[in-house]
């Protein structure tokens, strides 16, 4: 996993998909506020300005296999495991690794 953190830094991500992701993220907040504490702990929340980079970096060290999972989806630099390490195609990547 530290690798993978290591990588992302140099991870092509589509970032539109993890903005959706976070707004989903604070949506389901939203209804949970509303329904546990009431509407009057309800706040309206939009989705600040993010590093996506972060965001990632984040959901892999604390997020759910399911939530790695979705993010996994939005990366558009292509993985290969070699030698139980983590890379990236050289060849989509300018030889980034």
């Amino acid at each position: 996993t530290n690798r993978f953190l290591t990588l992302m830094d140099k991870i092509d991500l589509n970032e539109l998909d993890v903005r959706k992701k976070v707004q989903e993220e604070i949506e389901k907040y939203q209804r949970f506020s509303q329904e546990v504490f009431g509407k009057m702990m309800a706040q309206e929340y939009h989705v600040p300005q993010i590093d996506v980079k972060n965001y990632a970096k984040y959901v892999l060290q604390n997020g759910t296999k399911e939530e790695k999972r979705e993010l996994l989806l939005c990366l558009k630099s292509r993985l290969f495991l070699k030698k139980q390490k983590v890379y990236i195609d050289k060849k989509k990547n300018n030889g980034v690794q």
